[in-house]
């Protein structure tokens, strides 16, 4: 698989941080989630299903009042 930014080479089993503002006041970042690196440009790819518990891993975190945080992907998921 290609990246479609560079044109270089994607490699599957690699992990990112993810910072979500979710308002003025609610910053959010989920560490450690599965992802597709290119090995060029270093640009990340998260797939759809990651992408989802991303998301529900988000909803989490505003409906417990978290205003700042850091949230461990392998965890929360």
């Amino acid at each position: 698989m290609r990246c479609p930014l560079c044109k270089g080479e994607m490699v599957k089993g690699r992990k990112t941080n993810l910072p979500y503002e979710l308002s003025d006041e609610r910053v959010i970042i989920v560490r450690n989630v599965p992802a597709i690196i290119c090995s060029q440009c270093g640009d990340a790819f998260i797939e759809a299903d990651i992408l989802s518990k991303v998301e529900k891993i988000l909803d989490k975190a505003t409906e417990d009042g978290m205003v700042l945080g850091f949230v461990e992907y392998e965890k929360a998921a």
